[in-house]
């Protein structure tokens, strides 16, 4: 009885899969651009000969870039990745992705969370994050704490990041830094980047100093933060699926000690006992962090306000808050520095006129040395939106070099359309959405043949790229709310790094040589270097594989013709 139990459970599964399977494969997303299918492995055996050809630890925006060269280059194509996981539908189009960014009758989703593994991040970034919130919570969220990423108010902050910069590579307080730049002075930047994201991120967001780039015993950390930080990224694992999205996995309550951090250093804000007139130079001039700024705006400063227990709604909401932008920045902040850094510096052209034009925004002096710019962004702090060359530098270097894209998923009957700028359209149901910023930024429609090209002139030029066809914050609703404050940081990086000092890549990528030994440089005006490639972080971002060593120099003495 058994047996025929069993043989009669087999027959009908074996039935419906023979009856199903075919139009799961080759029916349901038909008309998707995709590799070559297989019946009973869909695009999983196609993806492994991919990433056979790439290396091992390469993200996985590296392998879509090639398998979408070899489809055509279509607006969009389907990753089958079933049995293993449900179905990926890769946007490479700004026009559809601006669709699903926005809410209209066929995609009514601007307010969706764009991640679909944020659940798993639940006990790192709390139940209330704004990465993870819906609808009218999101909200309010939004509103509640985008105030203090305006650019009217960031601009207050341009001194304390202009301070933070300078101190970034010497070291904090005129101490001895890590290194002496000269002939053997190598770093690797994205982990100096990481700390100067620490060090800003504490300053402009809480208004406390964590000294993350300072090693000297007189200069700690006193808050514990970066410690609990990194102790709580420690206590979460990488999940396996092969999906470009974040994929890290928090396990159950690793934050108990950077929440206690957190909570304290609000409640001393909402005390109003702040760092700010602390003779260190990180704090003297900044008025309000953000922090600070968003619980003025709930309870305006007075002297009844120290004796008023802050409502623990309040309490909790801005601690998880403060998790969710500390998690964000951690690493896509150094990425985008060591990035911008390695393509300024390869492009000699580009150095030159980024030199020249602060000569003429920040200003020389009677010798013609360069003006220090930490001085001048201190007093005139509109200054970094008076520098459009260095803007393109920024702009162009995030387009090569996003950190990561989007992605959501679109439950059977959820009625998502889409259309082509041919006029086709495409149901997105029961697929995995996946906006491939990678593959939007080096779109040959919009950018031409020299979309794989460093080259910011193209954003000096008369026509005009699409809005939306620079996405690297994304856009829409749920685009992210540190877009400008990261902008504004990055441009300040550029102002006050590149007349200072010179960068030269080392290990991976260094420059090939002439027999004089003079660096070859190649037809688009840029260095020649072996390929450096991009890996995952564990929270999907696409970082330099080598953590961009680089090896540092002094400028030489002011040259205009340098």
């Amino acid at each position: 009885m058994l047996n025929l139990l069993i043989a009669t459970t087999l027959t009908v599964i074996l039935t419906y899969l023979y009856s199903r399977l075919p139009f799961k494969r080759f029916k349901q997303y038909a008309a998707l651009p995709q590799i070559p299918n297989s019946l009973f492995a869909g695009h999983l055996l196609k993806i492994r000969e991919y990433m056979r050809h790439a290396p091992a630890n390469a993200h996985p925006d590296e392998i879509l870039r090639k398998m979408h060269e070899d489809v055509g280059r279509p607006p969009l194509m389907l990753l089958d990745l079933r049995p293993l996981n449900k179905p990926v539908v890769v946007i490479a189009n700004h026009g559809i992705a601006e669709q699903l960014s926005k809410s209209s009758a066929p995609c009514p989703y601007k307010h969706r969370s764009l991640n679909t593994t944020l659940s798993d991040l639940e006990p790192l970034l709390g139940s209330s994050s704004m990465m993870s919130a819906e609808g009218r919570p999101w909200t309010e969220l939004r509103k509640t704490y985008g105030r203090g990423f305006d650019r009217e108010f960031l601009l207050t902050l341009v001194g304390s990041m202009a301070v933070c910069v300078t101190l970034w590579f010497t070291g904090d307080l005129d101490l001895e830094g890590e290194f002496e730049p000269g002939d053997d002075s190598e770093l690797a930047l994205m982990n100096t980047a990481t700390d100067l994201a620490f060090d800003v991120f504490g300053v402009c967001v809480l208004g406390v100093r964590l000294n993350a780039g300072c090693h000297h015993p007189d200069y700690r950390d006193e808050t514990g933060l970066v410690g609990a930080f990194q102790e709580t990224l420690r206590g979460c694992t990488e999940g396996s699926s092969w999906l470009p999205l974040p994929l890290l996995r928090a396990k159950e309550q690793p934050t108990t000690s950077l929440d206690t951090i957190l909570k304290s250093i609000i409640l001393k804000s909402w005390a109003g006992k702040t760092d700010h007139h602390d003779p260190h130079p990180l704090l003297e001039y900044t008025e309000k962090s953000i922090l600070s700024l968003i619980l003025d705006d709930h309870f305006p400063p007075s002297p009844s306000r120290k004796d008023t227990p802050i409502p623990e709604d309040l309490l909790n909401a801005t601690c998880e808050q403060l998790k969710t932008f500390l998690f964000a920045a951690h690493d896509t902040i150094p990425n985008a520095i060591s990035w911008l850094l390695y393509e300024l510096y390869r492009t000699p052209r580009a150095l030159k006129a980024v030199r020249e034009e602060l000569d003429r925004v920040l200003g020389v002096d009677e010798w013609n040395e360069p003006i220090t710019g930490e001085e001048r962004l201190v007093k005139d702090p509109v200054a970094i939106y008076r520098m459009p060359y260095i803007s393109a530098v920024v702009k162009e270097s995030l387009r090569l070099h996003t950190s990561s894209g989007a992605g959501r998923y679109f439950p059977p009957g959820s009625g998502v359309i889409v259309r082509g700028d041919d006029g086709r359209e495409f149901c997105l149901d029961a697929a995995v959405v996946y906006t491939c910023t990678d593959l939007i930024h080096r779109d040959r429609t919009v950018y031409g043949d020299t979309a794989d090209q460093f080259l910011p002139e193209r954003w000096l030029e008369d026509h005009a790229i699409p809005e939306s066809a620079w996405r690297p914050f994304e856009r829409g609703a749920r685009s992210c709310i540190a877009e400008e404050f990261t902008m504004q940081l990055l441009t300040t990086v550029v102002a006050l790094v590149a007349r200072t000092y010179d960068l030269e890549k080392v290990g991976l990528g260094k420059p090939l040589r002439h027999g004089d030994g003079r660096a070859m440089v190649g037809d688009n005006g840029q260095v020649i270097g072996e390929w450096i490639y991009a890996t995952r972080t564990i929270n999907g971002a696409a970082k330099p594989v080598d953590g961009m060593m680089m090896n540092v120099q002094w400028v030489p003495p002011y040259d205009p013709a340098r």
